[in-house]
């Protein structure tokens, strides 16, 4: 498996085994998912943050999304092509932010990624290919929900 990272003038390809690469792209996919503090933001002592709140915009997400009504507890899963809100049926609207990662491994073959504001340690994702259940954890080192194998 190859590992590529670019940026602006820089580039990087690192062959290695499957079994790494994954563990190293999840690594990579929930650091560039957290949010920006002056710890983990090698260019936070460049802009002031003043700036940086200016020039950041409202967070939109796109793709598979996983919801749970704070309101209701009704739990959805949808896709869509960009969105910073999401409405329940029950009429409470949920502002996006902060939706961490959930990768589901389904026994039928399928892979699926949403995000998710679920804070459960542990929860069932229905496949959307065969419909069976997936049980998924919540792994704090990741910052992650994965299927548990």
């Amino acid at each position: 498996m190859k590992i590529s990272v670019s940026t602006d003038g820089k580039d990087v390809v690192v062959e290695m085994s499957k079994e790494k690469g994954e563990r190293i792209f999840n690594k990579i996919v929930a650091m560039l998912l957290q949010p920006d503090t002056e710890d983990n933001n090698p260019e936070s002592h460049i802009a002031p943050k003043q700036e940086k709140k200016a020039e950041k915009p409202e967070e939109e997400y796109k793709g598979f999304i996983y919801m749970k009504c704070p309101k209701c507890g009704k739990v959805k899963g949808f896709c869509t092509k960009g969105i910073r809100e999401y409405r329940c049926g029950c009429g409470h609207i949920t502002p996006l932010h902060d939706l961490k990662p959930l990768y589901v491994n389904c026994q039928c073959g399928q892979k699926f990624k949403y995000m998710t504001n679920m804070d459960e340690d542990m929860f069932d994702v229905k496949c959307i290919e065969c419909g069976n259940p997936v049980a998924v954890l919540w792994n704090s080192k990741k910052m992650i929900y994965q299927t548990i194998m």
